[in-house]
C-alpha cells in the first residue's frame, strides 16, 4: 500500500479495521510504504494509535552515484541533451541519490537546457536547477521547520546543516550546550528519520536538500 499516509484523512476507523485484519490474518504480510515520516510515525508508533509496534520499521536507502548517473544520462538524452559526466555526478551529490530529488533537479535542468537553447548539460546549468528547486521548495521546507521540529531540534539542524556531519559534542559544541542537553532531541530526530546515524560515522540531516535550503536561509 503505497502513499498509505493519505488514509490518515478517512480517520481512525479505518486503522481499526485494518488491526482487525491484521490480528486475524497472521500468515498475510503488508507492506505499507509513504513519503510522510511525520504521518507514519503517528500511525504505527503513537501509543495511542491502534496500529501501534503492528509494524516493523524499514528506511528506503537512496540511489547510489551510478544509478543516479546513468539513469540522469538516459532520461536527458531522450529530451534531446548529452550530459556531462561530472553533472550527472552532480545531481547525485545534490541530492542525495533520493529519487523524488532526483527526477525533480532533473526535469527543472532540462527546462534550464531548454530555455538557454543548450545541447549538452554542464555542471552549470545542473546548479542553477538547484537554486530554482529550492525557491520552488521553500515553503514546504518552512512548514517542516514551523510545524514538525521543536525549537531544540531546530537548533540540532541547524547546526547539523553547518556542520554536514558531527559527532554528539561536535553539534552541542556548535549550538553551545552540554551534550546530554541535547541527547533525547537528538534520539527524537533519529527516531522520526529526519537524522540518520550510518555506522555510527556521525550525526547528518537525512534529507540533503533540506540541509542546503538551511544553509541558505
Amino acid at each position: 500500500m503505497d502513499e498509505f499516509q493519505e488514509v490518515a484523512s478517512f480517520n481512525g476507523t479505518l486503522f481499526k479495521l485494518l488491526k482487525k485484519e491484521l490480528d486475524e490474518n497472521a500468515n498475510t504480510k503488508y507492506l505499507f510504504s509513504g513519503s510522510s515520516i511525520r504521518m507514519l510515525s503517528s500511525i504505527f508508533l503513537s501509543e495511542d494509535a491502534p496500529l501501534y509496534l503492528m509494524a516493523s520499521r524499514h528506511q528506503m536507502q537512496s540511489l547510489d552515484e551510478a544509478t543516479v548517473s546513468s539513469f540522469v544520462t538516459r532520461r536527458l538524452a531522450v529530451a534531446g541533451f548529452h550530459t556531462a559526466p561530472e553533472a550527472a555526478s552532480l545531481v547525485h551529490s545534490l541530492t542525495g541519490g533520493i529519487p523524488f530529488y532526483v527526477q525533480k533537479l532533473g526535469f527543472l535542468t532540462a527546462q534550464h537546457a531548454q530555455s538557454a537553447q543548450l545541447k549538452k548539460v554542464d555542471s552549470g546549468v545542473v546548479q542553477l536547477a538547484f537554486s530554482s528547486m529550492l525557491l520552488e521548495l521553500g515553503s514546504e521546507f518552512e512548514a517542516r521547520w514551523s510545524n514538525r521540529l521543536t525549537q531544540q531540534q531546530r537548533q540540532i539542524a541547524r547546526a547539523l546543516a553547518k556542520l554536514g556531519q558531527g559527532s554528539v559534542t561536535d553539534i552541542a559544541q556548535e549550538m553551545g550546550v552540554n551534550r546530554t542537553d541535547i541527547s533525547s532531541a537528538l534520539r527524537r530526530l533519529r527516531d522520526t528519520m529526519e537524522v540518520s546515524n550510518e555506522q555510527g560515522s556521525g550525526y547528518s540531516l537525512t534529507d540533503v536538500v533540506f540541509s542546503a535550503w538551511l544553509r541558505q536561509v
